[in-house]
């Protein structure tokens, strides 16, 4: 296969201008080659085309809209772009490729004055939009579900507001009134701690928050100087608070993140937290730093309790590589005894045919044999056992003194009777579940936009 790029100018992606020439080649191949040269990415179902197809094809200084209507003559599939990505889809399955439109109008609670400026977006997604001088804002290309819609401002406190997203109407109205920030300036004060405790509180939040990670290694936060941290003697905790967005730049996945801290605590060996974020995709330099985002989200993505959800909706969980124990409580310092289970038993449809329930009693083991745990992972476990502290700098390595590394295990325990997995694979109700073990351990610097599809 020979793909030569004739032109990368900052344009629409389908104006794109290639040469291309493949012969019998798999889709897989020729879509993976396309992005590589072009810079645009599909997104698209494994199932969209059968493995066995071949395609050739052969077109000099075309466009990428007439390569790929070429490309896909006779097969059925149609194609559009959503956020800078090419969306695959079958022309027989409309509902699934319906975009839809979210829209309205920020006011000022007290003053119903338009607040402009405003920047109101879709928790965990990449889909966000800025009030304009009549405080109107408008998202598009948004994918039918339940999201939370939120809406900041630096002047007023932030507001989020649950929607569901493509019932019965191409565009959702949703309006706030947004309530001013008062005595601003005493929410802007110097923090009482000494620099040395709060450093001390600092780096353990940061990893706490971050992670150990390969990944978090390289993120950043690049206004720490937003947190106030406070120590509850009583409780024998560190509590957090933070009165802006935290900023941060992931180099390891590609991404900029605004993360609205709502709550974090860490004691007892535990760690709280809530908040929601707004992804940016970060420019790579040149195609080789594209490639390496491109591999880490993948490696980031597979294993994630996003994956196993999507596979339980999926019914395909243990192609995916994921077997499911029940077990009574989690283990201690020995393993406890695990009874693999019949999904069907837990595992139930909902109302909404794209939808699953979970419904269990005790917890759920959940081991993803296609990859190890991270030896970063088995030092922390390693650690905790012997009681060395997780924050100091001379880490215990378990790789260099003989500690096996085994599959990557986590444990679920539901908050509620019932918890709903819609299609896109996250639970409708943000506490639904509890995670211990591997999933636990991955923070903030693992991090996807709901949108990513591998």
């Amino acid at each position: 296969m020979l793909l030569t790029e004739v032109s990368l100018a900052q344009q629409h992606p389908l104006d794109k201008i290639i040469s291309v020439s493949f012969d019998n080649a798999t889709i897989e191949n020729v879509l993976d080659q396309i992005s590589a040269e072009s810079g645009v990415f599909f997104s698209y179902n494994s199932n969209l085309i059968q493995e066995t197809q071949r395609f050739t094809l052969e077109l000099e200084n075309s466009s990428m809209r007439e390569v790929i209507t070429q490309l896909f003559i006779g097969t059925g599939v149609d194609f559009k772009v959503v956020n800078n990505q090419i969306v695959l889809f079958k022309l027989d399955e409309p509902s699934s490729a319906t975009l839809y439109t979210v829209s309205g109008l920020v006011q000022d609670k007290y003053t119903k004055e338009p607040v402009v400026g405003v920047n109101v977006f879709i928790a965990g997604t990449l889909m966000g939009s800025s009030t304009n001088l009549d405080g109107v804002f408008k998202i598009e290309n948004v994918a039918a579900g339940t999201f939370e819609l939120a809406a900041s401002h630096i002047s007023y406190h932030i507001a989020i507001s649950k929607v569901e997203i493509g019932k019965d109407r191409l565009e959702t109205k949703v309006n706030f009134k947004l309530d001013p920030k008062v005595n601003q300036l005493k929410e802007l004060k110097v923090v009482s701690l000494k620099y040395k405790e709060w450093e001390k509180y600092y780096s353990i939040f940061k990893q706490e928050f971050l992670g150990s990670t390969q990944n978090a290694r390289k993120c950043d936060i690049l206004n720490p100087e937003v947190l106030d941290f406070t120590f509850n003697s009583f409780k024998k905790s560190i509590e957090v608070k933070a009165y802006k967005p935290l900023i941060i730049i992931n180099t390891a996945l590609g991404y900029k993140l605004d993360y609205y801290l709502q709550y974090f605590e860490i004691g007892n060996g535990n760690t709280r937290s809530t908040g929601i974020s707004n992804f940016k995709e970060l420019d790579p330099k040149n195609q080789r730093e594209e490639r390496r985002w491109t591999k880490n989200r993948l490696k980031s993505y597979e294993g994630s309790l996003t994956h196993f959800l999507r596979s339980l909706v999926k019914n395909d969980f243990e192609q995916e590589g994921y077997k499911i124990f029940s077990v009574e409580q989690l283990p201690e310092k020995e393993d406890v005894k695990a009874e693999e289970i019949d999904m069907k038993t837990v595992l139930f449809d909902s109302e909404n045919g794209n939808e699953k329930q979970l419904r269990f009693n005790n917890y759920l083991k959940i081991i993803y044999t296609k990859e190890n745990e991270s030896s970063a992972y088995a030092d922390n476990q390693v650690k905790q056992a012997m009681g060395i502290d997780p924050y100091v700098k001379d880490y215990y390595n378990s790789v260099r003194r003989g500690v096996s590394l085994g599959k990557q295990t986590s444990y679920m325990k539901l908050n509620f009777p019932v918890a709903t997995i819609n299609s896109r694979g996250f639970f409708k109700e943000p506490l639904a579940v509890a995670t211990f073990g591997y999933w636990s351990w991955e923070r903030v610097a693992e991090y996807l936009p709901i949108e990513y599809e591998p």
